[in-house]
């Protein structure tokens, strides 16, 4: 069962007549934001409270979520409803801009990077805390399970831009 929601409110769930939604597209990618659209009408309870680029619109599937995102656009149709597009969550990484850096030269001092098990988490943990640090809440990332590594810390990473 699928169910949608928007900053605590929800916009759908099969079994409440009020709470319909229609012509929803989800395109769910993997390194890529994805996206999703639906189309809700103008006497959908919770329209009023639909805002562009704040909050978190979320998608579940049995009560797990496969699509977070945030809304991009909010289009009034000529029957009043609203068709509205938003961007997964991961298109806030667009949102922050990371320094340039040499890895991992710039962080050998740094004693968390001395006792990190994986550098390849380090390095990407530092990547989002630079992220983190320039957005607000709903727009930062957290460091999920990171299966890569790089033992002999042979992979350099930089960026001069």
């Amino acid at each position: 069962m699928y169910q949608l929601n928007f900053n605590g409110f929800q916009l759908y769930d099969p079994r409440l007549e009020e709470l319909t939604i229609r012509d929803v597209s989800v395109h769910l990618a993997v390194d890529e934001a994805g996206s999703l659209s639906f189309t809700i009408d103008h006497d959908h309870p919770f329209v009023g409270q639909l805002t562009r680029l704040k909050g978190r619109l979320e998608l579940l599937a049995d009560g797990l979520p496969i699509f977070r995102g945030r809304i991009l656009s909010d289009v009034q149709n000529f029957d009043l409803s609203r068709t509205v597009e938003a961007e997964g969550q991961l298109a806030c990484l667009n949102d922050s801009i990371v320094p340039p850096f040499d890895f991992p030269a710039d962080y050998e001092d740094d004693p968390e990077y001395e006792g990190a098990d994986n550098v390849v988490a380090f390095f990407l943990g530092k990547l989002l805390e630079a992220h983190n640090a320039q957005v607000t809440e709903e727009q930062q990332i957290k460091l999920g399970q990171v299966t890569v590594s790089d033992p002999n810390n042979y992979i350099a990473r930089s960026s001069t831009d």
